[in-house]
């Protein structure tokens, strides 16, 4: 496990932030899973919280 939280990184991608806040309140579910890669597979690990205005502007 890498990430306890996920937020969407404006400083590398601000439209992806932008656009992913404008999806999440027009009610699209926003799912965010840690995961656990190895040279054979990327897996589900298990599912982490979210801050869409953790960056925000």
């Amino acid at each position: 496990m890498d990430a306890d939280r996920f937020a969407p990184a404006d400083a590398i991608d601000p439209d992806y932030g932008q656009k992913l806040r404008e999806a999440a309140a027009r009610g699209v579910e926003v799912v965010v899973y840690d995961v656990r890669i190895d040279k054979n597979r990327i897996r589900l690990n298990r599912p982490i919280p979210y801050d869409l205005n953790f960056f925000a502007s």
